[in-house]
């Protein structure tokens, strides 16, 4: 959550700052994507290891959502900062683990799940990137409804296991699903009006 948080507000407050004028030698896109990579794929991964959440060998199953992250964080096209999308599964691993952990899923489907999100980073789908949607009203909305979520998150959390804990974080899962809900909706209306331009171009 707190990554996310992070995450969401660097960029605003480095132009506000004015970062670029006082360090102009640092490239604050590529420290973005390092500190990222580190908190976003490589510390969930490694939690998901230490709290033996995955099937043998282990190892090789982060080891592969790892490396699809690196050609992830690689791609040119990763990011559509004009049209608010992230190209394939932008590597939430923090907020995958994190579930995980939360709800005991049984190691069969942890591990089925992250091979297949692995999968998906690599594919052509498309997700909301909140930071640089177009349409202010769509942004404020996610930011407002991705606030409620971190804090329902971190009780949950932070509640002793149990029948409350449970009930806490199927709750927090209501922002993800419209998250993603969203992303297909947004991915989908998008390429129709593409194909629409491109019929009557």
């Amino acid at each position: 959550v707190v990554c996310i948080v992070i995450d969401s507000t660097d960029g605003m407050l480095a132009r506000r700052l004015q970062v670029k004028q006082s360090a102009g030698r640092i490239d604050g896109r590529r420290l973005d994507d390092i500190v990222d990579f580190l908190s976003f794929v490589f510390l969930p991964l490694l939690l998901a290891l230490r709290a033996d959440l995955l099937l043998e060998p282990a190892e090789v199953v982060a080891g592969i959502a790892l490396l699809a992250s690196v050609f992830g964080f690689s791609r040119v096209d990763a990011k559509q900062d004009e049209k608010g999308f992230f190209v394939g599964f932008p590597s939430y691993w923090n907020v995958v683990v994190g579930y995980l952990w939360l709800f005991s899923t049984p190691k069969l489907f942890n591990t089925v799940l992250i091979l297949a999100l692995a999968v998906l980073v690599l594919m052509p789908v498309r997700f909301l990137y909140l930071t640089h949607l177009p349409n202010r009203r769509d942004r404020r909305r996610h930011y407002v409804m991705g606030a409620i979520w971190g804090v329902v998150s971190v009780i949950a959390l932070l509640s002793p296991p149990g029948p409350m804990r449970t009930a806490i974080a199927v709750a927090s899962l209501a922002y993800p699903v419209y998250y993603l809900y969203c992303s297909v909706r947004m991915d989908l209306a998008d390429r129709r009006a593409t194909r629409h331009h491109l019929s009557t171009a």
